[in-house]
């Protein structure tokens, strides 16, 4: 299957208005801005919709007058979208997108052996085996925490005060977060690609709300061990990694799903599109 990148410039004003019509928004302080573009994207594409995407000057909640810059693949080309997009009777988000500017290019295949750089905006996750010590089954947790608790649970400590003063010594001895990352991040690229480095160039707090409206007060809570309910919308915490490095294929068909696919969970909130550029050196 043919792999199109598209350019996909949205007006900031009319994706926030097309929130409000689905319950994403309240105010800018409590929005997402990787799952607002989902939602234009199922609105206008319904299964069809481009995925992964990628906005690229994507700075936490943060929105700005100018256009923002959606990279995405799809099987369509810009023309093919387009058309696809007007087919639909949602004038709204169609109008959400600046049409003049969007254009599309195709991916190119890539051989085995064939060295590129890489970049991708990814959300570390992992699902708890049924054999955690400590985790319940299937919990989708960091990889850094669950490597922690499973350390902690090892110790056995016999109360919470215990625990806490065990936690920082296990921290000290544990690999570094960052190390963890890119064990993660390998680990998803294996047998597509061979990585001929890599570095995690951003690492940040980000918060992805679900659908609902939020209520007041509820962007300070994003941190809690629970997941707060604001009339029938839910908020959960996760860490925003960016990585960066060079590649060498190994199974050009493995890879080019890898593209249409993404990396990681949460690719509806803008997550695990893998962008590509020549290799240095």
């Amino acid at each position: 299957m043919t792999l199109h990148m598209l350019h996909l410039p949205i007006v900031p004003r009319l994706l926030m208005e097309c929130g409000r019509q689905h319950g994403l928004v309240e105010d800018t302080r409590a929005v997402d801005l990787g799952y607002l573009v989902h939602s234009l994207f199922a609105r206008l594409w319904q299964e069809r919709a481009p995925k992964p995407f990628d906005i690229q000057d994507h700075q936490g909640d943060g929105l700005h007058n100018r256009p923002l810059s959606v990279l995405a693949y799809a099987p369509d080309d810009i023309g093919a979208a387009q058309s696809s997009a007007r087919s639909g009777t949602d004038s709204q988000a169609l109008a959400a997108i600046n049409w003049a500017d969007a254009r599309s290019k195709v991916v190119p295949d890539l051989a085995p052996g064939q060295r590129v750089g890489f970049r991708v905006r990814a959300c570390p996750t992992i699902r708890v085996g049924k054999h955690h010590p400590s985790l319940a089954h299937g919990m989708e947790v960091d990889p850094y925490m669950a490597l922690i608790e499973r350390e902690l649970a090892a110790r056995a400590p016999a109360d919470d005060a215990e625990r806490r003063q065990l936690k920082p010594q296990i921290v000290a001895a544990a690999p570094a977060r960052e190390a963890v990352y890119r064990d993660w991040l390998a680990a998803r690229l294996a047998g597509a690609v061979h990585l001929e480095a890599i570095r995690l160039t951003t690492l940040r707090d980000a918060r992805l709300w679900r659908r609902g409206e939020p209520g007041p007060g509820a962007p300070s809570l994003m941190y809690g061990r629970k997941r707060p309910q604001f009339r029938e919308r839910a908020m959960i915490g996760r860490r925003e990694a960016v990585f960066e490095g060079t590649l060498q294929v190994n199974d050009a068909a493995a890879f080019h799903a890898l593209l249409a696919r993404g990396i990681g969970r949460h690719r509806a909130f803008g997550f695990g599109m893998l962008l590509l550029r020549p290799a240095a050196g």
